[in-house]
Parts: structure tokens; sequence; C-alpha cells
């Protein structure tokens, strides 16, 4: 939770005239200086609708729209990044409101695991693109003749 004495001592004031200011300005500052970083959780929390978004538009359109262009195995793992961008989304979610442990053996082999996983799926895709493309490149060329 907030870290309100060590904050607001420092400022010289205390924790009752910081809860008890009627001014939304004063109290907001207040809110910028203390330890919990409220921007994070705006974050984790775009990311987790943005990638569930991404999801659910990959498996109703986007899929097929890449297949019908040639793209093969690209339009299979597309959804990956987005699958991996939402456990991201989640794990700093529960970080960052301390269902997690900052340091404890849980946070550390989350964080192993989705670094893991970004790599994989960095590989995978890569790999994907890369036979898609040699593929039409090869499919292109077949036309020529």
């Amino acid at each position: 939770m907030f870290q309100w004495k060590r904050v607001l001592y420092s400022y010289g004031e205390t924790v009752e005239q910081a809860k008890s200011s009627n001014n939304p300005l004063l109290y907001l500052s207040y809110l910028c200086r203390c330890s919990f970083m409220w921007w994070v959780l705006v974050g984790s929390v775009l990311g987790l609708v943005a990638s569930s978004l991404m999801i659910v538009y990959w498996f109703s359109r986007l899929r097929l729209a890449l297949a019908e262009k040639g793209w093969k195995y690209t339009s299979t793992l597309g959804a990956l990044p987005w699958i991996i961008g939402l456990f991201n989304s989640v794990y700093v979610l529960l970080r960052e409101l301390t269902v997690i442990q900052k340091g404890g053996t849980v946070d550390s082999t989350l964080l192993y695991t989705l670094a893991i996983l970004d790599w994989i799926v960095l590989a995978t895709m890569g790999t994907g693109i890369i036979l898609d493309a040699v593929i039409r490149r090869a499919n292109l060329q077949h036309n020529r003749l």
C-alpha cells in the first residue's frame, strides 16, 4: 500500500493533513510522490486489453486474411506474440498488486519462464516468416517461367 509516513514526513506534512486535504491537486501530488506507481497498473491493464482484443481479431479475421495472401506459417503463428503479451501483462499486474511478492521464488520462476517463452516465440515467428518468404519467392520465380 502507500508509504505515506516516509514520503510525507520528508515534505513536512503529516499523514492526516494529506488524507484530509480537500484540494484534489494537492492529493494528486501526494499520490505521485509516494512509492506506489499507479501508471504501471494502467499500462498493464491496457496491455491486457490490447492483447486480448488482438487475439480475438486474429481468430476472427487476420489469420484467414494472411493465409489467403500466401503467408501459411505466419498466419498460423500470428497469435503467439499477443498471447505472450497477455501473459506478461498479467504477470506485471499480479506483481504490482503484490499478489506475487517481489524477489520471491514464484516471481523469479515466472520471470525466467516468461523470458524463455519470449525467446521461443521470437525464434518461431522468425522461422515462420523466413519460411513463408522463401516459399513465396520460389512460387513467384516459378510463375515467371
